[in-house]
């Protein structure tokens, strides 16, 4: 098939030259490559970041962007994620079919971020961080997968935006308490950064226009549990 997955981005506070970069750069020289070729799918690895925190109410793919919002993945992550889209705006008028997706956290058995570093801090007997107000409908790395697969396939996926995130709504702090307590018992101390607080959409139109709903629904605490026993 004659098509692009840019799934490559860059988020460190302490390099804002590399997020420049590879974020905004790098996903306009691939979509300039792209056009020239003649690309007939190009799909683009956005994130749910650009809505900034939600609190209590779900975003869709019409709610304005406020990346400006939201300091997760560091200052100028989550901007220039929304510069891409814009980017990718931009492209579709010139007829590269680009399919945008916001993705949420995405976890897997080997991938589980933020987490990983608290369950190595519980084992230590370290008290545990998280941020408090964190969380969302995280996904599941084999969903997300199956998204891509589903955009690159179906024609109905061409020149669209999609949530795509997981069934079930964690919270980073009754994570880091089920992680502290499944470790044997160590504090949970929670940290106030309200730029970092609460992304959470919602999936109507992936299910509605793709007919996909994720496979995966509360997984997370399983695979911590696998973690924490050396299983994986």
């Amino acid at each position: 098939m004659n098509a692009v997955v840019h799934l490559g981005w860059a988020f460190d506070d302490r390099a804002i030259g590399k997020v420049v970069c590879t974020n905004l750069l790098g996903t306009m020289n691939l979509l300039e490559a792209a056009l020239r070729e003649g690309i007939r799918r190009f799909v683009f690895a956005s994130t749910a970041v650009v809505y900034g925190p939600t609190a209590d109410r779900k975003a869709t793919e019409g709610d304005l962007l406020q990346p400006r919002r939201s300091t997760i993945g560091g200052p100028f992550y989550a901007a220039t994620k929304g510069a891409c889209e814009a980017y990718c705006d931009r492209y579709r008028t010139q007829g590269l079919p680009v399919t945008v997706l916001r993705l949420h956290g995405v976890f897997g058995a080997d991938r589980l971020g933020p987490f990983e570093a608290m369950i190595a801090a519980a084992r230590r007997g370290n008290a545990l961080r998280p941020i408090a107000g964190a969380g969302g409908e995280y996904m599941h790395l084999e969903d997300t997968l199956d998204v891509v697969a589903l955009c690159l396939a179906d024609p109905r996926a061409e020149g669209e935006t999609f949530n795509v995130a997981g069934t079930h709504t964690y919270s980073d702090v009754e994570l880091a308490r089920f992680i502290a307590e499944q470790a044997g018992g160590c504090d949970v101390r929670p940290i106030e950064e309200p730029a970092q607080a609460m992304v959470s959409v919602r999936i109507d139109k992936l299910r509605h226009t793709l007919e996909y709903t994720p496979r995966h629904g509360d997984f997370l605490p399983s695979l911590i549990e696998d973690r924490l026993r050396g299983a994986t």
